[in-house]
């Protein structure tokens, strides 16, 4: 006899044997992901513990929809810490907090160009990328992202609709 489904009450009760408090918060013990959320087997997929949370009391998550903490801690999945949003609805929320700010490159530290540099690059005629990214320390597909407009779009934004217009 194959084995049985769990059921919901099952899942429950398995969050609340793998939960602790951390202040106002619940958040998971078992396994939690590099980027911090709780994860677990959720009628035979992987998901998060807050999804699952949200979907065992409230119901399926629509289609372009997430489910947001309210506290910011991932790892929580406490009910009334969360709710429905859209990706925007969730990115606005994190820039109201200024819990992260726009990591535009020259200000992450990981940055090899700054914004000046990757407008150059974008307009250098007469050479290769793989010669361009000598000159710049940097590899040849860097410069061909560049030169084609698909990195460092924030810093190559007059630029790319100058040309387009051109």
């Amino acid at each position: 006899m194959p084995p049985q489904p769990w059921s919901d009450e099952n899942y429950i009760s398995r969050l609340e044997r793998k939960s602790a408090r951390d202040g106002d918060c619940i958040v998971y013990t078992g396994c939690i992901s590099k980027k911090g959320y709780g994860w677990m087997s959720f009628r035979g997929k992987p998901d998060s513990v807050h999804r699952i949370k949200w979907i065992l009391h409230n119901g399926p998550v629509p289609n372009g929809f997430e489910i947001c903490h309210k506290c910011d801690n991932r790892s929580c999945f406490r009910l009334d810490h969360l709710f429905i949003g859209t990706h925007k609805d969730n990115m606005d929320d994190r820039d109201r907090k200024g819990r992260v700010k726009h990591n535009y490159w020259p200000v992450s530290g990981k940055a090899k160009l700054t914004d000046d540099q990757a407008r150059e690059i974008y307009l250098i005629k007469g050479m290769n990328n793989s010669q361009i990214g000598r000159m710049y320390g940097v590899g040849h597909n860097i410069v061909r992202q560049i030169r084609i407009g698909k990195r460092r779009q924030n810093a190559l934004k007059n630029l790319l609709k100058f040309t387009e217009n051109a």
